[in-house]
């Protein structure tokens, strides 16, 4: 449990801070792995930490997972992936807000009251690809996380759809979140860097809700041939010196990313290291 020490002495003054804030966020807890007691409860323990001059600041973050990974590996079921997660969001924002909630769900009931003390405007956000699930998101969540979406599928989908669940919130985009993980890799062996990304592309076009993402977003017939192009791996990727790394970057956030999350990866000799490569991509 991480707790903050102005939590528990209010009356003590916080320090000036002259650095950024860091954002925690879990990204992502699984909503069938982990049951709403563990997660709901946990979740009340975080509050905005002061570590040196830092302040940090916590996002909850759930996923739903896979179908083979629920299934196949944990022997349980996910038939409506859009019904649990709404449940299970509706149960988690109710918690924090009230303290308590007496909900009974196709897939998830919760009867509790939590008396300790808690955040109630924590942010929550949720993982989606599907344009249902992005617009739960934009209706009940503060911010979308995705994964391996081109910039071209952020622009053309993603934004569209949490706008227009936002709009039946009475909300606009402000405030919302949209994190784009973005691969990066600073190295002076391009061809090596793009063959470790390739097997990143191939393992999550196996996948449905990925496969049918990238199907959208233009590679259909290039992954059902089986040979995914550089012009591909670039589409995702920043992969190569630092300008390249950057342009990655540019081009997430111009597509509608309100925050690009570089994710450095190496696995080659070439690769300049995760520090290095981060350093280029904060200079976009």
């Amino acid at each position: 449990m991480i707790r903050d020490s102005y939590q528990d002495n209010p009356n003590r003054d916080r320090p000036s801070l002259s650095a950024s804030p860091i954002f925690v966020c879990t990204a992502l807890a699984g909503l069938i792995l982990f049951t709403l007691w563990f997660l709901g409860t946990k979740a009340y323990h975080f509050t905005d930490l002061q570590l040196a001059e830092f302040l940090v600041y916590f996002i909850l973050g759930i996923g739903i997972s896979h179908k083979v990974t629920v299934e196949s590996m944990w022997g349980m079921h996910l038939d409506s992936p859009l019904t649990a997660m709404r449940e299970y969001l509706d149960i988690v924002r109710t918690s924090l807000r009230e303290g308590s909630c007496s909900y009974e769900g196709k897939y998830f009931t919760a009867r509790w009251a939590y008396t300790a003390p808690r955040r109630p405007d924590l942010p929550v956000m949720i993982s989606a690809l599907n344009p249902h699930m992005l617009d739960l998101a934009g209706e009940h969540a503060d911010g979308v996380v995705l994964w391996m979406c081109s910039p071209g599928y952020i622009r053309d989908h993603v934004v569209p759809a949490v706008t227009a669940g936002r709009k039946k919130a009475g909300k606009t985009l402000e405030g919302f979140e949209i994190v784009a993980p973005v691969p990066v890799c600073l190295t002076t062996d391009r061809a090596a860097a793009q063959a470790v990304f390739r097997n990143t592309v191939e393992r999550y076009a196996n996948l449905p809700y990925y496969r049918k993402m990238m199907d959208k977003s233009g590679f259909a017939a290039e992954l059902a041939s089986g040979d995914i192009s550089p012009e591909m791996l670039d589409e995702y990727a920043g992969i190569g010196d630092e300008d390249q790394v950057r342009d990655a970057i540019r081009r997430y956030r111009e597509a509608g990313a309100t925050l690009p999350a570089a994710g450095p990866f190496s696995g080659h000799e070439g690769a300049a290291g995760f520090e290095k490569t981060l350093e280029a991509a904060a200079g976009a």
